[in-house]
């Protein structure tokens, strides 16, 4: 069964968001859009409140106003999934680990590159601005490396796939 929960704030008086990222005035649902996000597939659902996305909305209702400093984070990626078990709250830097691999990307993992001028391959993990770089002369040795680096920073906010692979390799 869908619940619904005030959103705080002084002018949100009649503002409700559900557990499963909709948002509502009085009995009214209300109708939202996505705002699409340069160079992507898919952008945040908002509704017609000024700058309030739909999942900062739905997090605030069930768990307060955000912290400064940190941010809304989709668990799936999936920018419009805006269900409260979706989202969760954490720092830029815990937000950007939860990326997918880059388009331009030519090793097929993620952070996992060639050296370049050296037959070595390079994996790297950036965390609140400092960059943690090791080379290996395989792409399965990086992997391991970047993995255990990543959980050991990041934790929960990898990616799922990452948490599988994790479990696969026994790390």
């Amino acid at each position: 069964m869908e619940r619904w929960s005030r959103i705080p704030g002084e002018w949100r008086s009649d503002f409700f968001a559900s557990d499963r990222g909709r948002v509502k005035q009085g009995d009214t649902v209300l109708p939202q859009k996505t705002i699409p996000r340069r160079g992507s597939t898919g952008g945040y659902n908002t509704v017609y409140l000024p700058r309030h996305g739909v999942h900062r909305l739905v997090w605030s209702a069930f768990n307060g106003p955000i912290p400064d400093g940190l941010e809304i984070d989709h668990e799936d990626r999936i920018r419009n999934n805006n269900n409260l078990e979706n989202i969760r709250v954490g720092t830029q830097s815990q937000n950007q680990a939860n990326r997918p691999r880059q388009t331009n990307n030519t090793t097929g993992f993620a952070g996992i590159g060639r050296k370049h001028n050296r037959n070595v391959y390079r994996a790297r993990v950036k965390c609140q601005g400092v960059t943690y770089e090791k080379c290996y002369p395989t792409i399965a040795e990086c992997e391991r490396w970047r993995l255990i680096k990543k959980r050991d920073l990041f934790g929960e906010f990898i990616p799922n796939e990452d948490k599988a692979r994790i479990r696969e390799l026994g790390l």
